[in-house]
């Protein structure tokens, strides 16, 4: 397990968006028990995306590998 949030919320996402739900589903899991105070929304606005669209992509991830929106 990543001790550091944004190492986890990227392997969530990432795996949520490359269809390995499993993992993402875990990462998810992990990424709760570091704060279980996180969402989707707030990890969305820690991150200095450039874009919105890769921000909204992100969080899309996030969602789908089980954060609370």
């Amino acid at each position: 397990m990543p001790h550091f949030v944004m190492s986890a919320a990227v392997i969530a996402s990432s795996c949520a968006l490359s269809g390995r739900m499993e993992d993402a589903r875990r990462a998810a899991s992990d990424l709760l028990k570091l704060d279980a105070t996180l969402s989707a929304t707030i990890l969305r606005r820690r991150l200095p995306f450039r874009r919105a669209e890769d921000a909204n992509r992100f969080a899309e991830g996030l969602g789908k590998a089980g954060l609370p929106i």
